[in-house]
Protein backbone atom coordinates (compact mmCIF):
# COMPACT_ATOMS: atom_id res chain seq x y z
CA UNK A 1 0.00 0.00 0.00
CA UNK A 2 1.00 3.83 -0.79
CA UNK A 3 1.47 6.41 2.04
CA UNK A 4 0.29 9.66 0.92
CA UNK A 5 1.30 12.84 3.20
CA UNK A 6 0.52 16.37 3.24
CA UNK A 7 2.82 18.45 5.18
CA UNK A 8 0.64 21.48 6.41
CA UNK A 9 2.77 24.83 8.16
CA UNK A 10 -0.37 23.88 10.94
CA UNK A 11 -0.84 20.24 10.74
CA UNK A 12 0.65 17.03 8.37
CA UNK A 13 -2.10 14.53 7.86
CA UNK A 14 -1.28 10.98 6.69
CA UNK A 15 -3.49 8.48 4.55
CA UNK A 16 -3.19 4.93 2.71
CA UNK A 17 -3.83 3.60 -0.67
CA UNK A 18 -5.25 0.18 -1.06
CA UNK A 19 -5.63 0.93 -4.57
CA UNK A 20 -9.86 1.48 -4.03
CA UNK A 21 -9.70 4.39 -1.34
CA UNK A 22 -7.86 6.61 0.41
CA UNK A 23 -8.27 6.04 3.68
CA UNK A 24 -7.14 9.48 6.33
CA UNK A 25 -5.12 7.50 8.98
CA UNK A 26 -3.87 10.33 11.50
CA UNK A 27 -3.06 14.02 11.75
CA UNK A 28 -0.05 15.27 13.45
CA UNK A 29 1.19 18.78 14.25
CA UNK A 30 3.80 19.95 12.45
CA UNK A 31 5.61 21.49 15.07
CA UNK A 32 5.72 18.03 16.61
CA UNK A 33 7.50 16.61 13.58
CA UNK A 34 9.77 19.35 13.50
CA UNK A 35 11.30 19.02 17.32
CA UNK A 36 10.29 15.28 17.88
CA UNK A 37 12.53 12.50 17.51
CA UNK A 38 9.99 8.86 15.96
CA UNK A 39 6.80 10.98 16.72
CA UNK A 40 5.74 8.86 13.71
CA UNK A 41 6.26 5.65 15.15
CA UNK A 42 2.34 6.92 16.48
CA UNK A 43 1.54 5.79 12.67
CA UNK A 44 2.09 2.09 13.74
CA UNK A 45 2.38 1.18 9.49
CA UNK A 46 2.32 -2.32 8.08
CA UNK A 47 2.80 -3.44 4.17
CA UNK A 48 3.76 -0.06 3.14
CA UNK A 49 5.50 -0.10 -0.08
CA UNK A 50 5.34 3.38 -1.06
CA UNK A 51 5.62 6.75 0.60
CA UNK A 52 4.62 10.24 -0.89
CA UNK A 53 4.95 13.37 -0.04
CA UNK A 54 3.81 17.12 -0.80
CA UNK A 55 5.53 19.61 1.84
CA UNK A 56 5.66 23.06 2.37
CA UNK A 57 7.73 22.44 5.47
CA UNK A 58 11.54 22.29 4.74
CA UNK A 59 12.50 20.33 7.85
CA UNK A 60 9.71 18.45 8.29
CA UNK A 61 10.34 17.07 4.58
CA UNK A 62 13.77 16.57 6.21
CA UNK A 63 12.71 14.51 9.35
CA UNK A 64 9.78 12.44 7.12
CA UNK A 65 12.76 11.56 4.47
CA UNK A 66 15.25 10.47 7.20
CA UNK A 67 12.65 8.49 9.32
CA UNK A 68 11.31 6.48 6.73
CA UNK A 69 14.62 5.56 5.32
CA UNK A 70 15.67 5.16 8.67
CA UNK A 71 12.82 2.81 9.51
CA UNK A 72 11.34 0.99 6.72
CA UNK A 73 14.37 1.13 4.02
CA UNK A 74 11.85 3.34 1.67
CA UNK A 75 12.75 6.42 -0.34
CA UNK A 76 9.60 9.01 0.43
CA UNK A 77 9.34 10.87 -3.48
CA UNK A 78 8.35 14.22 -2.86
CA UNK A 79 5.87 15.53 -5.08
CA UNK A 80 7.70 19.00 -6.91
CA UNK A 81 6.04 21.56 -9.48
CA UNK A 82 7.57 19.32 -11.99
CA UNK A 83 4.90 16.54 -11.66
CA UNK A 84 2.16 15.90 -14.22
CA UNK A 85 -0.96 17.17 -12.51
CA UNK A 86 -3.93 16.73 -15.55
CA UNK A 87 -4.10 20.36 -14.95
CA UNK A 88 -2.83 22.65 -17.42
CA UNK A 89 -0.44 25.19 -15.28
CA UNK A 90 0.17 28.40 -17.41
CA UNK A 91 1.75 30.68 -14.67
CA UNK A 92 4.72 32.74 -15.09
CA UNK A 93 7.28 30.81 -13.54
CA UNK A 94 6.06 26.80 -12.33
CA UNK A 95 8.55 26.48 -9.55
CA UNK A 96 6.47 29.20 -7.49
CA UNK A 97 3.95 26.74 -7.30
CA UNK A 98 3.82 25.07 -4.32
CA UNK A 99 3.35 20.76 -3.87
CA UNK A 100 -0.03 21.67 -1.52
CA UNK A 101 -1.35 24.03 -4.50
CA UNK A 102 -0.57 21.10 -7.33
CA UNK A 103 -2.36 18.68 -5.19
CA UNK A 104 -5.05 20.61 -4.49
CA UNK A 105 -5.89 21.41 -8.40
CA UNK A 106 -4.92 17.62 -9.79
CA UNK A 107 -7.58 16.68 -6.56
CA UNK A 108 -10.55 18.71 -7.62
CA UNK A 109 -10.43 18.41 -11.15
CA UNK A 110 -9.79 15.08 -10.91
CA UNK A 111 -12.99 14.76 -8.86
CA UNK A 112 -15.15 17.63 -9.98
CA UNK A 113 -14.14 18.68 -13.35
CA UNK A 114 -13.67 21.88 -14.32
CA UNK A 115 -14.33 25.48 -14.52
CA UNK A 116 -14.24 25.26 -10.28
CA UNK A 117 -13.12 27.96 -7.56
CA UNK A 118 -10.89 25.85 -5.20
CA UNK A 119 -10.57 27.71 -1.43
CA UNK A 120 -8.27 26.16 0.92
CA UNK A 121 -9.13 27.14 4.43
CA UNK A 122 -5.77 26.51 6.15
CA UNK A 123 -2.28 28.37 7.62
CA UNK A 124 -3.20 30.88 4.79
CA UNK A 125 -6.59 31.02 2.36
CA UNK A 126 -6.13 30.41 -0.77
CA UNK A 127 -8.06 30.83 -4.06
CA UNK A 128 -7.31 28.51 -7.21
CA UNK A 129 -8.95 29.08 -10.46
CA UNK A 130 -9.18 26.42 -13.27
CA UNK A 131 -10.85 27.85 -16.42
CA UNK A 132 -13.70 26.26 -18.48
CA UNK A 133 -10.48 25.08 -20.34
CA UNK A 134 -9.28 23.09 -17.54
CA UNK A 135 -6.24 25.46 -17.62
CA UNK A 136 -4.53 26.96 -14.06
CA UNK A 137 -3.26 30.69 -14.23
CA UNK A 138 -4.17 32.08 -11.03
CA UNK A 139 -4.84 32.56 -7.28
CA UNK A 140 -5.05 34.07 -4.13
CA UNK A 141 -3.67 34.04 -1.11
CA UNK A 142 -4.45 35.27 2.06
CA UNK A 143 -3.28 35.18 6.02
CA UNK A 144 -5.90 32.27 7.00
CA UNK A 145 -8.29 32.97 9.80
CA UNK A 146 -6.66 30.91 12.87
CA UNK A 147 -3.07 32.93 11.80
CA UNK A 148 -4.85 35.98 11.86
CA UNK A 149 -6.14 35.66 14.98
CA UNK A 150 -2.74 33.88 16.54
CA UNK A 151 -1.32 36.95 15.59
CA UNK A 152 -3.02 39.03 17.18
CA UNK A 153 -2.91 37.30 20.50
CA UNK A 154 0.82 36.24 20.81
CA UNK A 155 1.92 40.11 19.54
CA UNK A 156 -0.28 42.49 21.67
CA UNK A 157 0.28 42.92 24.94
CA UNK A 158 -2.09 42.10 27.75
CA UNK A 159 -4.73 40.04 25.39
CA UNK A 160 -5.78 36.43 26.46
CA UNK A 161 -5.35 33.76 23.30
CA UNK A 162 -7.73 33.45 21.85
CA UNK A 163 -9.96 31.09 19.78
CA UNK A 164 -12.99 30.91 17.73
CA UNK A 165 -15.08 28.32 20.04
CA UNK A 166 -17.83 30.64 20.23
CA UNK A 167 -18.26 33.89 17.66
CA UNK A 168 -21.08 35.78 19.04
CA UNK A 169 -22.96 38.71 16.64
CA UNK A 170 -21.04 42.12 16.05
CA UNK A 171 -23.48 43.72 18.32
CA UNK A 172 -23.44 41.27 21.28
CA UNK A 173 -19.63 41.34 22.11
CA UNK A 174 -18.79 43.91 25.13
CA UNK A 175 -15.42 42.85 26.31
CA UNK A 176 -12.24 43.14 24.16
CA UNK A 177 -11.66 39.69 23.68
CA UNK A 178 -15.27 39.18 22.16
CA UNK A 179 -14.53 42.21 19.86
CA UNK A 180 -11.42 40.78 18.89
CA UNK A 181 -12.71 36.88 18.00
CA UNK A 182 -16.00 38.72 16.41
CA UNK A 183 -14.18 40.98 14.26
CA UNK A 184 -11.38 38.60 12.83
CA UNK A 185 -14.18 35.93 11.94
CA UNK A 186 -16.54 38.71 9.95
CA UNK A 187 -14.08 40.41 8.67
CA UNK A 188 -12.42 36.75 6.94
CA UNK A 189 -15.96 35.09 6.01
CA UNK A 190 -16.70 38.90 4.41
CA UNK A 191 -13.51 38.64 2.40
CA UNK A 192 -14.13 35.10 1.38
CA UNK A 193 -17.88 35.87 0.37
CA UNK A 194 -16.42 39.43 -1.33
CA UNK A 195 -13.47 36.78 -3.04
CA UNK A 196 -16.05 34.90 -4.87
CA UNK A 197 -18.57 37.20 -6.05
CA UNK A 198 -15.59 39.19 -7.64
CA UNK A 199 -14.55 35.40 -9.35
CA UNK A 200 -17.92 35.62 -10.37
CA UNK A 201 -18.13 38.92 -11.88
CA UNK A 202 -14.46 38.62 -13.42
CA UNK A 203 -15.35 35.06 -14.52
CA UNK A 204 -18.56 35.54 -16.22
CA UNK A 205 -19.70 32.25 -16.81
CA UNK A 206 -20.63 29.64 -13.87
CA UNK A 207 -18.23 27.79 -12.15
CA UNK A 208 -18.38 24.62 -8.92
CA UNK A 209 -16.70 25.72 -5.56
CA UNK A 210 -14.77 23.33 -3.49
CA UNK A 211 -13.79 24.19 0.05
CA UNK A 212 -11.07 22.27 1.53
CA UNK A 213 -8.76 23.08 4.92
CA UNK A 214 -9.17 22.54 8.67
CA UNK A 215 -10.75 26.02 9.18
CA UNK A 216 -13.96 24.88 6.89
CA UNK A 217 -15.70 24.20 10.19
CA UNK A 218 -15.20 27.39 11.47
CA UNK A 219 -17.02 29.15 8.91
CA UNK A 220 -19.20 27.49 6.33
CA UNK A 221 -22.35 28.46 8.09
CA UNK A 222 -21.94 31.85 7.03
CA UNK A 223 -20.86 31.20 3.22
CA UNK A 224 -23.42 32.34 1.19
CA UNK A 225 -22.64 31.21 -2.18
CA UNK A 226 -22.96 27.32 -3.15
CA UNK A 227 -19.93 24.83 -2.27
CA UNK A 228 -19.03 21.56 -1.67
CA UNK A 229 -16.92 20.24 0.62
CA UNK A 230 -13.75 18.06 0.19
CA UNK A 231 -12.03 17.12 2.95
CA UNK A 232 -8.46 15.84 2.33
CA UNK A 233 -8.31 17.42 -1.40
CA UNK A 234 -4.50 17.46 -1.23
CA UNK A 235 -3.93 13.62 -0.16
CA UNK A 236 -6.89 12.86 -3.07
CA UNK A 237 -4.38 15.15 -5.24
CA UNK A 238 -1.38 12.87 -4.45
CA UNK A 239 -2.82 9.90 -5.73
CA UNK A 240 -3.50 11.60 -8.63
CA UNK A 241 -0.13 12.73 -9.27
CA UNK A 242 1.37 9.17 -8.56
CA UNK A 243 -0.78 7.23 -10.76
CA UNK A 244 0.16 9.48 -13.71
CA UNK A 245 3.95 8.90 -12.97
CA UNK A 246 3.10 5.40 -13.82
Amino acid sequence: MNLYIDVGNTATKFAIDNNQEIKHLKTIDTKRINEEDDVLDVLELENITGVYVSSVVPLASKKIKEYFRRKYNIVAIFISPEDKSGVIIDIDNKDELGADLLCDLAGAKALFGFPLLIIDLGTATKFLFIDNKGVFFTCAIIQGLELSLRNLSQNTALLPLLSFDEVKPLLENKNTKDVLVSSAYYSHVDMINGMVARYKKEVGYPFKVILTGGNIKNIQKDLDFDYEVKNNLCLEGIKVIVNLRK
